[in-house]
């Protein structure tokens, strides 16, 4: 038989042990209520319908991506089906093609040549097929014109490697945008940040990094530039342009450059970021900008 305090006893531990396990279990649900997906600066989440419907009025919507996530191409490829049904008239612009190889853009959006030709002649990116093509073909079906605006990679490499656009040959000069500004400010110290952070896989002193700077300003650039002249050929349209996260983050980059071509123009961006915690996703949503949108990507 047991003993008054021995079931007393037996009680306290049994209450114990359930105060305990509720406790443990406490970070568990914490971490399980971090979810993907799109924020605004509230901390509301939104459906893809509800982003595209918000985005619907504006002259240009940035799509900040990380270019080896496949889930963010699959939603940047759901929006763009969720914008077209908000906005039939649409222009889809990519950082992933540049200006140089737009006319095998276009007849392979018209049917003129085959994707054989259209990939053999315009420098797709590695992983186009899993993560660009649907957009691409999406855009092919509803006969969305497709832009392709950056400054050809050769180009910015020779322009990293030398730090002058002087010895570009003559006849490629046009694909080079008429204004090109380097601006030792926030985007520098970003970009300077990042380059000796070791994410990219060497080591460069800053000289080095001074030229793949004006580099990278000179693909800026290029793509705002493509943006702003594509709007004024195509009055009413709404610009859909995908890039890497870093082009448009904090409003910098392109995002910035194509507000001081035109500062008329609406402008709005989603960004993806990549989060482990609910905190990491709190800030991340509350640095936003009044409007803008928070991909929540976790890592």
């Amino acid at each position: 038989m047991w003993s008054s305090n021995a079931i007393m006893m037996r009680k306290w531990l049994s209450v114990i042990f359930i105060v305990g396990v509720f406790f443990i279990s406490l970070p568990m649900q914490a971490e399980a209520a971090l979810q993907d997906g799109f924020y605004q600066k509230d901390g509301e989440r939104l459906s893809v319908k509800d982003v595209a419907r918000r985005f619907s009025t504006y002259d240009v919507i940035f799509f900040g991506e990380y270019h080896d996530n496949t889930w963010i191409h699959e939603q940047e490829n759901e929006f763009l089906k969720a914008l077209y049904k908000e906005k039939p008239n649409l222009i889809l612009s990519l950082e992933m093609f540049e200006r140089d190889v737009q006319p095998y853009l276009d007849k392979y959006l018209t049917n003129q040549i085959s994707e054989k030709d259209f990939l053999e002649n315009s420098r797709p990116w590695k992983n186009y097929i899993e993560d660009y093509k649907p957009c691409i073909e999406f855009a092919k079906n509803k006969q969305i014109a497709v832009l392709g605006g950056n400054i050809p990679r050769y180009l910015a490499a020779e322009y990293a490697k030398s730090g002058t656009l002087y010895s570009i040959e003559e006849i490629k000069k046009k694909y080079l945008p008429s204004k090109h500004i380097v601006n030792h400010d926030a985007y520098y110290a970003a970009f300077v940040s990042y380059m000796k952070s070791g994410q990219v896989g060497m080591r460069l002193d800053d000289a080095q990094i001074e030229r793949y700077y004006q580099a990278q300003c000179l693909k800026d650039d290029a793509m705002a530039e493509s943006i702003v002249e594509a709007l004024k050929r195509n009055k009413g349209k709404t610009i859909l342009h995908l890039q890497g996260e870093f082009h448009g983050r904090n409003r910098l980059g392109v995002v910035e450059k194509v507000r001081l071509l035109n500062p008329n123009l609406r402008t709005g961006l989603i960004t993806s970021v990549y989060v482990s915690s609910e905190a990491e996703k709190n800030l991340a949503i509350q640095n936003l900008a009044d409007g803008d949108i928070a991909l929540i990507v976790q890592k």
